[in-house]
């Protein structure tokens, strides 16, 4: 495999690492300064950036990824200087129509009634927006241009700016507040714009005449503007629940039920490296024709993201209570019913991940589509159904469903088009048994060893990788699978 390859697949795990530990410290440091309502409103807000970003860059950025190779740098600056200014309109057109609500929108997103208030959160709140979505656009000009290590740098350092301003304000007034997130936030994106557009429009930009320029973004906006409703139908499906539960339950409850949530969501992260690596892979030999080797590769996808997933998932429903004391506090605690349903909702929709390469690989992405307008459409359903009976269960159990559901669709038409495996029993059976023996013994260390709770997550997870070699879960044809995939030579 090509050396730049490597050291550039390497750069992404280590952004991804570094980004969830950030992430992982920031859920205490938030949580315990915030609070449950507190945290509800910063998850308000950030969904709602997720919600509107397609809105504002009408994926366009994807586009440009897309067809990168039909453009030089400089043509390639001059085609985002042109989007950039369309990327302002929207966001101008976005910001005026919200005006128009400003008190319901800050009422129902933040929590406030007073205007003064309201006003200076909802300025914040669209600097926020504003900022992340606009340097994260930018940063996709480094992707066409194939700069991946210098965006892997740029992402790891504000990550890491992020995490080190919001202490050094801890530690200066021994107290922390959302706008003083928030306006971290909006700084540091406003740099990384800065750092982009100083390195990359200085080296030369290509005028194209107006009539040409449209024609090319013409081109962009027919390309992408179909991903902006599918985007949006996935929002649906993942995180509109948060919008819900508010309706019914207040912010306090979106606060519990994001936190436990975004804990699922970390300890399922190993997806990324897997389906970062896998999909090229398997793309290659699916046009090289080795349909059994995409089948096995994909097959050993799987166990492998089960392996490095279910372990931690259960650890942390075993030793939810003292965990979610340390992370956050104990009114972010909510029933081992919910817990159970996002750890299984969050598992499956990662699986799915792998899952969904299949429709790519035959080119039947239309799929995807359908699946998550069902998907979008079911997950409100259950969610106005279930949250104002069962409260924060139901809105995990509506994820779970809906989750579960898409998958399964997909699942069907990658076997119906002989994509997939046979389903290997005899590793579940044994994974499954080690897994069913890893909870017991966690659950008797929890309840009858008195010892610290780092003590005894050690112990647990040394008797499950003790079980995994006395049973012999991976073999080693499975182990060269997995090197072969990672080595690239697919």
């Amino acid at each position: 495999m090509d050396k730049n390859f490597t050291f550039e697949l390497v750069a992404r795990f280590v952004v991804l690492g570094t980004t969830t530990l950030v992430s992982f410290i920031l859920i205490p440091l938030l949580s315990k300064n915030l609070g449950a309502q507190g945290y509800g409103v910063w998850t308000q807000i950030s969904i709602t950036s997720s919600l509107i970003a397609p809105f504002i860059t009408l994926k366009t950025e994807i586009a440009t990824i897309r067809f990168a190779n039909r453009y030089d740098h400089a043509r390639m600056n001059w085609i985002y200087i042109i989007l950039s200014l369309g990327v302002i309109l929207n966001c101008l057109l976005l910001i005026g129509i919200s005006l128009l609500f400003l008190d319901d929108i800050c009422g129902f997103l933040f929590g406030l009634e007073s205007k003064t208030n309201s006003l200076g959160m909802f300025i914040l709140f669209w600097g926020f927006i504003i900022s992340t979505v606009t340097s994260r656009f930018w940063e996709h000009i480094l992707r066409a241009k194939d700069k991946n290590l210098h965006l892997s740098l740029l992402q790891t350092i504000r990550a890491l700016l992020l995490l080190l301003c919001s202490l050094c304000y801890i530690t200066i007034k021994n107290t922390f507040m959302l706008e003083v997130f928030l306006t971290i936030s909006i700084i540091l994106n406003v740099i990384v714009i800065i750092i982009i557009l100083t390195t990359e429009l200085t080296k030369g930009i290509y005028k194209l005449s107006w009539n040409d320029s449209l024609q090319e973004i013409f081109k962009l906006v027919k390309y992408s503007f179909p991903l902006v409703p599918y985007a949006f139908l996935v929002w649906v499906s993942d995180v509109s629940d948060r919008y819900i539960i508010n309706y019914y339950l207040g912010l306090s409850s979106v606060g519990s039920y994001g936190l436990n949530y975004n804990i699922c969501k970390y300890l399922s992260l190993a997806i990324g490296p897997i389906t970062f690596v896998v999909f090229p892979s398997v793309s290659k030999l699916w046009d090289q024709g080795d349909y059994s080797r995409v089948r096995y590769y994909l097959d050993v996808s799987l166990k492998l993201f089960t392996i490095m997933t279910l372990p931690f998932l259960m650890i942390f429903f075993v030793f939810y209570d003292e965990l979610i004391t340390l992370l956050a506090k104990q009114e972010f605690v909510v029933s081992l019913w919910t817990v159970a349903f996002l750890m299984l909702g969050t598992y499956v929709f990662n699986l799915s991940q792998i899952i969904r390469i299949g429709p790519h690989l035959i080119e039947k992405t239309k799929i995807l589509s359908y699946g998550a307008v069902i998907s979008a459409f079911l997950n409100l359903v259950l969610n106005f159904a279930l949250v104002p009976q069962f409260g924060l269960g139901g809105a995990a159990f509506s994820t779970l469903i809906c989750y579960s559901l898409f998958t399964i669709v997909i699942l069907y038409i990658n076997i119906k088009n002989n994509l997939f495996f046979i389903i290997d029993v005899e590793f579940y059976t044994k994974f499954f048994f080690i897994c069913f023996v890893f909870f017991f013994i966690s659950k008797f260390i929890d309840l009858h060893l008195e010892l610290g709770l780092f003590l005894k997550l050690g112990l647990a997870f040394g008797v499950f990788i003790l079980t995994c070699y006395v049973f012999r879960l991976l073999p080693k044809d499975t182990i060269k699978a997995v090197r072969a995939i990672y080595r690239g030579r697919g």
